[in-house]
């Protein structure tokens, strides 16, 4: 059998704004104050990422807190998207000892 391994098209971000966001999504880590206005209360992971990173990370949250917070934020498609995807399971393969094979024998 033959593996066939597609190379992703580049990620470009040239032109991308950066967008302010909390790396740590909890609940805890947010409220509303008197005015409606959303603040923020846990600085140690916030930081400024550009656009498409953020939407893959929404993207990819599952139904935890951070999907439900994404459902607001209107984010834009991005074309970026498809090769990141491709790129994380690769981290993930060669992050693991195992390179993603079974244990068990």
């Amino acid at each position: 059998m033959r593996i066939r391994f597609s190379t992703p098209d580049p990620i470009n971000i040239k032109h991308e704004s950066l967008v302010f966001t909390q790396s740590d999504m909890d609940a805890s880590n947010f409220g509303v104050d008197k005015n409606g206005k959303t603040c923020l209360f846990d600085f140690e992971a916030v930081g400024l990422l550009p656009q498409s990173f953020v939407t893959y990370t929404m993207s990819r949250a599952g139904e935890s807190f951070a999907s439900k917070v994404a459902r607001y934020l209107d984010l834009p498609p991005s074309p970026n998207i498809p090769s990141m995807k491709k790129l994380s399971g690769l981290l993930w393969v060669i992050s693991d000892s195992t390179f993603g094979t079974s244990t068990y024998t």
